[in-house]
C-alpha cells in the first residue's frame, strides 16, 4: 500500500512516467502512468463548472497571481482569452 506523492504539479509535468524502485538485489519499475492537469479546473475540484469560471474571474480582477494563466508573469488580458479558452474546451 505504499505510494508516491508529487505536488504542485505544472501544466509542463503533464506526459507518461514511471517508477522504478531499486535495491541491492533488484530493480522494479511500475506500469506506466499519464499525467495530466485540467487547467480549466480552477478551483481543483476535479469538475468544470461555473464555479471554475467565477474563481477565475475573481481572481483576475483581484490581479491575483493565480490568475496568470499563461505563466508570462502578468495578469492582462491574454490571461482571461486564455482561461476562456481552456474553460470551453473543456478536458
Amino acid at each position: 500500500t505504499a505510494s508516491l506523492t508529487i505536488s504542485n504539479l505544472q501544466p509542463a509535468d503533464t506526459g507518461t512516467f514511471t517508477c522504478s524502485v531499486t535495491n541491492p538485489c533488484l530493480t522494479v519499475t511500475s506500469s506506466p502512468l499519464v499525467v495530466s492537469i485540467c487547467r480549466a479546473d480552477f478551483n481543483c475540484d476535479t469538475t468544470i463548472s461555473s464555479q471554475d469560471f467565477f474563481d477565475f474571474i475573481s481572481a483576475f480582477f483581484s490581479l491575483l497571481p493565480s490568475a496568470d494563466f499563461n505563466s508570462d508573469h502578468t495578469v492582462n488580458s491574454q490571461d482571461f482569452f486564455d482561461f476562456v479558452g481552456a474553460f470551453f474546451a473543456g478536458c
